[in-house]
Formats: structure tokens, sequence, C-alpha cells
């Protein structure tokens, strides 16, 4: 076997872009008549091209390039909430994470019903999230709100709690999204800490979105910088970040 957490093998993902096409009665008419068909199809949007890497075990990736360059994209392709339209995509063990606020929160129940709620959806049951409730609250540091409804929280305390579920679910293969940049000083110097302890666990993976790059030097072991879908670059931090920060002051605004 091999140690490959991630692998993607020529991953091609398609979106759909314009509006909904609405025909006339004229042309209902007419394909009713002579059975011809009046669609017509929208704008294909390569969000990834054709791209192919590979990702260790122990290893915190971190994903950077412009908006809309398929990172998040990415994310939900390892995540399984979309599928590739060409290609193939393994992955080894568990997979969690946080790659939206609010995912897996019901506005109107608790801090502490949601809990329960987004840590059955990434796979435990009730008699594990009991165990680890203590240490979820403890790292998030909302104590005194876990019975306020979220509908009433900042999306710091939205994140706060998000990534303190997601971290203690322990998967082998830890997604986190830009949704950091929402948190205060103190909670990101704290999660940025959580993941480089987190991947000393040979098992154990982050592949991390982000567009500080201050945050991807401090915690990344290797970093993959995508452009309108396609990999320009894939290695060491300090060589891939200087060459896309090369690359952004050339580029006109």
């Amino acid at each position: 076997m091999n140690n490959n957490a991630v692998s993607f093998q020529k991953v091609t993902k398609l979106y759909f872009t314009g509006k909904r096409y609405q025909p006339t009665f004229r042309e209902w008419t007419d394909a009713i008549l002579t059975g011809k068909s009046f669609y017509r199809p929208k704008a294909q949007l390569k969000a990834l091209n054709q791209i192919s890497f590979t990702v260790k075990q122990g290893s915190v990736i971190g994903i950077i390039g412009s908006n809309g360059a398929g990172k998040s994209t990415v994310l939900k392709l390892i995540a399984k909430i979309t599928y590739p339209n060409e290609g193939l995509i393994e992955t080894q063990g568990t997979v969690a994470g946080l790659l939206e606020l609010g995912t897996g929160f019901h506005e109107e129940l608790t801090g502490s019903e949601n809990v329960y709620i987004y840590a059955s959806i990434l796979g435990l049951n009730r008699k594990k999230i009991a165990a680890i409730y203590k240490e979820i609250v403890q790292f998030a540091g909302i104590e005194d709100f876990m019975d306020t409804p979220v509908k009433h929280y900042s999306s710091g305390m939205y994140a706060r709690l998000g990534f303190a579920v997601a971290v203690h679910v322990r998967p082998n293969i830890l997604l986190i999204d830009e949704v950091l940049a929402v948190g205060d000083l103190a909670f990101k110097e704290k999660c940025l800490s959580f993941m480089k302890d987190y991947c000393r666990h040979p098992h154990h993976t982050v592949v991390f979105v982000s567009h500080s790059l201050e945050n991807v030097k401090a915690v990344c072991t290797e970093v993959m910088w995508i452009e309108k879908g396609k990999i320009i670059m894939h290695g060491h931090p300090a060589q891939v970040i200087k060459a896309y920060e090369r690359d952004q002051k050339n580029t006109p605004s």
C-alpha cells in the first residue's frame, strides 16, 4: 500500500454558466410537431483542467492562487461534496473539515445542540461526541454561548465552533478553507499551531486553502499554486510562494 493520503489523476471539473434558457411558444410547438430539440447548451467553465498531484500522509499542503483559480473546488472534490467530470480521485482514511461557515449547523439550535449534529454528520455516535464535548467547547473558547442559538453568533464564533468540532473528530484528512480569515488573531494562532501538531501523527494530513501567504508559510510542508484550473507549481513553500508573489507583482490589477 502506498502512503498517499490524496491522489488526483487527470481530474477535470466542469461548471455551467449563464442563465437558464426559456424556449418560446413557437419553439415548443415546433419541437412537438417535428421532434426536433430546442435545447441550447450553456457555456462550460473548467474549474479544474486535467490536474494531477499527490499528497503524502503526514503532510500539510497549502493551496494558493487568485480568486476563482479552483482552490475550493479541490477541497470539495476531496470531501466528495462534488464529483469530477473526468479523472480519478483517491483518498485514504476519513475526511472532514471546515469548508464554509455554518456547514452542518442549524441556526435555530444552540451551540451545544449543533456540536452533536455536526459531529454526527462527520461520523461520530452520541457516546463518542459526549466523550470529547468538553474538549470541543474548551478549544472553541465560547463556553458562555453554548446554550445560545447559533443564529446569534458572529462569523468568528461560527468559525471557532466549526473548527473545534472538525478537528476533534480526528479525521485522517483535515480540510480547511479560508474560513479562518474571520477569526481573531489569538484563535488563528491556536488553529495554526494545532495544524502543525496534527500532522506529527504519520496518518494525519491537512489540506489548507488560504490567501494568507504568512499563514501558509507558517504551517505548510508543501504548497501548490493553482490558476485557472491548472497547477502552475507544486513544491517547497518558500519557492512556490516566492514565484507566486513575483507573478502577482507583474500582473496588472
